[in-house]
């Protein structure tokens, strides 16, 4: 056994790494240690939240599922994206002094995606889960964000040398992103470790949309578990058809796979969930021969970005060409694969 002595038990603890902000809580040191880095935005702390008591993002999560917790967040007014120099210099002599956990498990998204992910390796994490990460902000190799001009500021930070690029992690694991949009799309692929976990038509908000729809608990505990599977999680995310924003994201200008026919069929989707008075499926089904042929062609068109989107717009059409033979054929395929 390493270094107990020098932390505390079953208390919270709170300290800097550099220039950023760390909170642990230990419970057993034979346990797993979970990581978390915080997201930007919402996730930055201010030297009046920390001095209030407020966590980093996912601590008191994770302390309340009863593991062992370390979590690392930047202050609003020190923001630097994990790239602060202080920081970089001294983690390693940090994760060296940490006790020798049974395991170390890495957690966050977004720029805490990044965090989790280029730190990884140093830090000793052996698994991750992480959130439609950001793999890094160097200019040349994430041009895509680049170009589309989305986070210009984070850009502007050092992005050389060691800890610059999350991809480059040893770990395995899962990363859920949405394949719809390009910009996360683009980053998560990087990823060649980790399983991939398609969460399509939620744009950046994955973890907003797993929450909302009640299944953010399932998912970390389930992972954390060693028991998180493709097909559980496809079967779990069909809820997003009953959350409005869903559909507006799919209609916006971000989903850059809308065709004039997509929006159609979206558009039906969602005036079924949400029109007032809510039509039944007997009458929503009532489709002319060429609405239902437009509408198995965008499921297979889709199928390989949106296999959920694709599985519902097929039951629809078998509704209204119950022997259709290619129709059959794919949900054959998908009940294979899925088990749905």
């Amino acid at each position: 056994m390493r270094n107990e002595s020098k932390f505390h038990l079953n208390r919270d603890v709170t300290l800097f790494v550099g220039k950023v902000f760390v909170k642990y809580h230990f419970k057993d040191f034979t346990r797993p240690l979970i990581i978390t880095f915080s997201p930007d935005g919402v996730g930055l702390l201010s030297k009046e939240k920390i001095a209030s008591g407020v966590s980093p993002w996912g601590f008191s999560y994770i302390k309340k599922i009863g593991y062992n917790v370390i979590s690392f967040a930047e202050l609003a007014e020190n923001r630097s994206y994990y790239r602060d120099k202080s920081f970089r210099e001294r983690i390693f002599d940090f994760s060296r002094s940490l006790p020798d956990f049974s395991e170390r498990i890495g957690y966050g998204g977004s720029m805490g995606g990044y965090g989790v992910s280029a730190y990884s390796n140093v830090l000793g994490i052996s698994r991750m889960l992480l959130f439609n990460p950001i793999s890094t902000r160097n200019r040349a190799v994430a041009t895509w964000d680049w170009e589309k001009k989305r986070s210009l500021d984070s850009f502007k930070f050092d992005w050389g040398g060691d800890y610059s690029d999350g991809a480059e992690s040893n770990a395995s694991g899962f990363v859920v992103y949405d394949p719809l949009y390009q910009c996360d799309k683009l980053h998560a692929i990087r990823y060649s470790r980790l399983v991939k976990l398609k969460f399509p038509g939620v744009g950046h908000g994955v973890s907003e949309f797993l929450n909302q729809m009640g299944e953010l608990d399932w998912l970390v505990k389930s992972f954390l578990n060693n028991e998180l599977d493709s097909r559980n999680f496809f079967k779990k995310i069909r809820k997003r058809r009953r959350i409005e924003r869903y559909y507006s994201w799919m209609l916006s200008n971000e989903n850059e796979y809308l065709t004039p026919n997509r929006r159609n069929v979206i558009e039906k989707f969602r005036d079924f969930y949400f029109s007032s008075p809510r039509r039944g499926m007997k009458g929503f089904v009532k489709l002319s021969v060429k609405d239902v042929d437009v509408i198995r062609d965008a499921a297979l068109l889709i199928e390989n970005s949106d296999a959920d989107l694709s599985h519902q717009l097929l039951l629809v059409a078998k509704k209204a060409r119950p022997n259709g033979v290619l129709i059959n054929k794919k949900l054959n395929q998908y009940k294979t694969k899925y088990g749905v």
